[in-house]
C-alpha cells in the first residue's frame, strides 16, 4: 500500500551538504582509505616540522632548542586536519578540542622539558632533548617562546570561544524575556 506525500514533502528542496561534511561521510564509508589519508597527513606534517626546523636550525647551534617548535608545528598541523576532515560535531566544540590539544600539550611539556627534560624520547644520544635550564642561555629563548605561544594561542582561542557562548545565550536570554513580555502585554489588554 503506498502511502501519499503531502505537497509540502513533495517539494521540499534537499539541502546540499558543505564540502568538510561530505569529505566526513565518504571517509567514514571508505574507513581504509581514510586511515591511509591519516597516516600520510602525520607522516607528512612530521615531515614539513622537521623540514621547517632544519630550515630555520642554521641560527641555532643545536637542533634541540627548536623541539618544542617542531613538536607544536605537528601538533597544529594535525589538529587542523582532524578539525576539518575528522570532526563531525558542532563548530565551537571543534574548535575546544583544538584549543585544549595546545594548552593540554605545552601545559604539560613546558615544566617538564624546563626542568626535567625530554630524555626519554630518544634512546641516542642526539635525540636527547635536555632541559631548557641547562641549555645555553643566549639561544634558551627559542624554546620558552614556541611553548607559551602554542600555549597562549590555545587559550586564546577557548577564551574567544567562551565569549562567544555567553553572548549566544545572553542574547537567547533576552529573546526569551522579550518574548515573555510581549505575550504579558498581550493578556493585560
Amino acid at each position: 500500500m503506498k502511502m501519499k506525500m503531502s505537497r509540502q514533502m513533495k517539494y521540499k528542496t534537499k539541502e546540499k551538504p558543505s564540502w568538510t561534511k561530505r569529505i566526513f561521510l565518504w571517509m567514514e564509508r571508505h574507513r581504509r582509505i581514510g586511515q591511509l589519508l591519516d597516516t600520510s597527513v602525520l607522516f607528512g606534517s612530521m615531515f614539513v616540522s622537521f623540514l621547517a626546523a632544519s630550515y630555520i636550525s642554521y641560527l641555532l647551534p643545536n637542533i634541540n632548542y627548536l623541539s618544542p617548535l617542531s613538536f607544536n608545528l605537528i601538533l597544529l598541523i594535525l589538529s587542523t586536519y582532524f578539525l576539518v576532515f575528522r570532526f563531525s560535531s558542532d563548530k565551537l566544540q571543534k574548535w575546544r578540542y583544538f584549543s585544549w590539544g595546545f594548552i593540554g600539550f605545552n601545559g604539560l611539556l613546558f615544566p617538564f622539558h624546563l626542568l626535567v627534560g625530554l630524555n626519554w624520547l630518544g634512546r641516542r644520544k642526539s635525540t636527547n632533548f635536555p632541559p631548557i635550564i641547562s641549555m645555553d642561555p643566549a639561544y634558551v629563548w627559542v624554546p620558552i617562546v614556541s611553548y607559551l605561544f602554542f600555549f597562549f594561542l590555545g587559550l586564546g582561542i577557548l577564551l574567544l570561544i567562551i565569549q562567544i557562548e555567553k553572548r549566544r545565550r545572553r542574547r537567547k536570554w533576552n529573546e526569551r524575556l522579550r518574548n515573555q513580555r510581549r505575550s504579558n502585554n498581550r493578556t493585560d489588554k
